[in-house]
C-alpha cells in the first residue's frame, strides 16, 4: 500500500474517531450517562468542548479528503 494513501486513510480514521467522541460529549444523554451539570473548566459546560472536538473531527476529515 502506498505510504501517502495509508496516512491519507489514518487521517480520515482519527477525523472519525474525534467526531465521534465530541458528539457523544455534545449528547450524553443518547447513551445514557447522566452529564447535566459536569464542566471540565469553571464555567465552560462539557457539550462546548464537545463541540470543539466535533468541529476539529470534521475538519481533520476535509483536510484529508483535500490532500493529495
Amino acid at each position: 500500500m502506498n505510504s501517502l494513501l495509508a496516512g491519507k486513510q489514518a487521517r480520515i480514521v482519527a477525523g472519525g474517531l474525534a467526531a465521534a467522541v465530541g458528539y457523544v460529549m455534545m449528547y450524553p444523554d443518547l447513551l445514557g450517562i447522566p452529564l447535566e451539570n459536569v464542566t471540565l473548566l469553571p464555567g465552560v459546560p462539557f457539550d462546548l468542548f464537545g463541540g470543539i472536538v466535533f468541529a476539529l473531527g470534521i475538519f481533520l476529515i476535509a483536510k484529508a479528503m483535500q490532500a493529495d
